[in-house]
This record gives structure tokens, C-alpha cells and sequence, in this order.
């Protein structure tokens, strides 16, 4: 039937209405979102996902939603209907995008598919201990009985260390015999791993690193006096003198060329280890202001990069540093000591932003 004029009118008024007011709910939405609609997620893409210890379930259901896996709201739901909103494990979940929402509260209501333990860098043995208990179901007791129990035990205790590292009773004689042996990185584990098979799987880590480190590297290393050890033990002070990757092989190179000239190092981070461990650096060996050479073992866990400075060191002839009087983490370099005393002064006109 053939419309009149004024019907035709009308049909174009209406649908001017309703695109229009179609338009206005998109653009209210895209307000609301703070900007575009997000694009639709694929459905059945793999999603690693993970639940750190104490998160809230509301906290899951945000990060679930921000992964594509299943809206928030029904997964908060879900939960609820369930009431299992206080029993979530941390860990890691194998999920996809575009999950029903049953089948992802079913995966995480049946545990974790495996255990990621996150080890950050510059951390002491029993920091690293804590951090392991955080993220797993043992104490920090267990895994420091499994050192105590090395150190009783040398030749026959649980844990196999590498052949560069010296006998444990020639270093500290205790848990600081371990220091910069638990390599600093994230590793996936079995769910049933034991302490022991943690430790030791942090021991490989570190010696598989050292073995990486070219062969003319660390035969120019030990003609030059370093051994394999020596050199975790630089690593470890220049992790904890560094913030930023650019000063690490500067820093590095001060040290061997403080070493070469029998210079005392001077490091306030092995004098804060001392003070850390015994209270008063006074007298300790850690305390690099007051004995010559390096410390008797690693002040910390390092990355990798500082563990291949310390055999690459930058080839540069300073002997001092202090940080930068721009407060941005980096440090400045100089030849002599007068050269250091100008920059030391900067660093205190800038109101001593950070440690010398």
C-alpha cells in the first residue's frame, strides 16, 4: 500500500527519533565508560590467569571481566549463590575468553592448575623466605629448616649446590652462607612441590645463569682474581646500589677498578646489610668502610644483568659514584676524588635525595 505524503513524513520524523535516541544511549554509555564502548573480546582465547594471595573476590571478578573471561556481575553472583566468596585460593587458572560463567567458578572453586612463586630481586635470605611462605602454603620455618639442615649436613643435606660455590663452613657459617643463591625470578611449580624442591629449583636457577656467562668472560674474571663466587658476590652489591639498568656496568667497573688498586670499596649497601644483620656495622665483615676486599658472601639475590657486569664491567676508568643531584635514581661517575667531592656536593645542595 503506497504511503501518503504525510505518512512519509511522519516515517522520517520516527526514525530520526529513534536513531537519535539510540545515539544519545550509545553516547551516554560511552560516558559513563569514560570514553569508546570496548571492543568485543574473542571468544576461546587462552587466558593465563592469576590470583594473588588475598585478593578479594570482588578484586577476581574486576580482573576476570578486564581479561574478556566473564562479566563481572555474574561471576560476583555466581559466587554468592555458591558462598565460596572466602575460599578463593591464589594461584594460577588455565581460562579462555567468553567462559560461562559456571565453568569459571567450577576451575577456580577446584584450585589452582599449578603454583607461581614470584622472587623480586635484591632481596636477603630471609626476606626471600618470607615472600616464599606468602605465596604458598608453608611457613618461612620450613623452608630455613631445609637450610639449617644443609648446613648440619653438607655433604649429605637435601639441597645440591653448585661446584663454583665454597664450602658452606668457609662462608658465614649460617643462613647468610645462602645469600645470592635464590635466584631472584617468577617459576611455575607443581602443586604438591615441596620446600625443598622450591629451594633447589632457585639454587639451579642461579648456577644455570653462571654457566651462561661466556667462557673468556670468566677465565679473564679469574685471571684478574675473581672467581665465579666473588663475581655473585659483586652482583649483589651492585643490585643493591643500582636503580636503574644504565649504571650497573659503571658501577660495576668501580668496583673491579677499586679492587684492582687494593682501594677499600667504600659500598653503603654492604655497611645497610651489616646494619641489618647484626645491628651495629661496626667490626662486621660485611661492613665494606672498614675492611678491605668483598664481603664473605652476597649481600642479596641479583638479576642476571648484574651478575654479567660483574664479569663485563664497562671500560671506564672511575673509582666513585654518587647519586645524581637530578634525584632521578641515576648515579654520577668520576675519576678522582676531587671530581667526587664536587659531585657529592651537588647531591647535598639537592637536598640528599636518595643515599650516597
Amino acid at each position: 500500500m503506497a504511503l501518503s505524503r504525510g505518512s512519509k513524513v511522519f516515517a522520517v520524523v520516527l526514525v530520526a527519533l529513534i536513531g537519535g535516541g539510540l545515539w544519545g544511549i550509545n553516547a551516554g554509555l560511552e560516558q559513563l565508560v569514560g570514553g569508546s564502548l570496548p571492543d568485543p573480546v574473542e571468544p576461546g582465547l587462552a587466558v593465563d590467569f592469576e590470583i594473588a594471595a588475598g585478593q578479594s573476590a570482588s578484586g577476581v571478578a574486576s580482573s576476570l571481566d578486564d581479561q574478556g573471561v566473564v562479566p563481572a556481575t555474574d561471576f560476583i553472583d555466581e559466587v554468592n549463590r555458591r558462598d565460596i566468596a572466602g575460599s578463593i585460593a591464589p594461584g594460577n587458572y588455565e581460562l579462555e575468553t567468553g567462559m560461562d560463567v559456571v565453568d569459571v567458578v567450577d576451575v577456580i572453586q577446584a584450585g589452582p592448575s599449578l603454583l607461581r612463586i614470584t622472587v623480586a630481586e635484591g632481596l636477603r635470605v630471609d626476606q626471600t623466605l618470607s615472600r616464599l611462605a606468602d605465596q604458598t602454603t608453608f611457613d618461612a620455618i620450613d623452608f630455613q629448616d631445609v637450610l639449617d639442615d644443609q648446613l648440619n649436613r653438607p655433604e649429605e643435606g637435601p639441597l645440591a649446590l653448585p661446584g663454583w660455590v665454597p664450602p658452606l663452613a668457609d662462608l658465614a657459617g649460617n643462613e647468610r652462607a645462602f645469600e645470592g643463591l635464590l635466584f631472584p625470578l617468577t617459576y611455575d611449580f607443581s602443586l604438591d612441590a615441596t620446600p625443598t624442591e622450591i629451594l633447589q629449583r632457585l639454587i639451579d636457577q642461579t648456577d644455570s645463569v653462571m654457566e651462561a656467562i661466556p667462557s673468556e668472560q670468566v677465565a679473564e674474571a679469574e685471571a684478574a682474581g675473581v672467581s665465579r663466587y666473588e663475581a655473585l658476590i659483586i652482583a649483589s652489591l651492585i643490585e643493591r646500589e643500582a636503580q636503574v639498568d644504565q649504571d650497573r656496568p659503571l658501577i660495576a667497573a668501580v668496583i673491579r677498578n677499586r679492587l684492582d688498586e687494593d682501594m677499600i670499596l667504600q659500598i653503603d649497601a654492604a655497611r645497610d646489610y651489616a646494619r641489618e644483620q647484626f645491628g651495629n656495622p661496626e667490626g662486621s665483615p660485611y661492613n665494606l668502610y672498614e675492611v678491605e676486599g668483598l664481603p664473605p658472601t652476597p649481600i642479596s639475590g641479583a638479576r642476571a644483568q648484574a651478575l654479567q657486569v660483574s664479569f663485563n664491567p664497562a671500560s671506564v676508568t672511575f673509582r666513585f659514584y654518587v647519586l645524581s643531584a637530578d634525584c632521578d635514581g641515576t648515579h654520577v661517575f668520576a675519576d678522582t676524588g676531587e671530581e667526587h667531592e664536587v659531585n657529592v656536593a651537588s647531591w647535598r645542595d639537592a637536598g640528599e635525595c636518595g643515599e650516597a
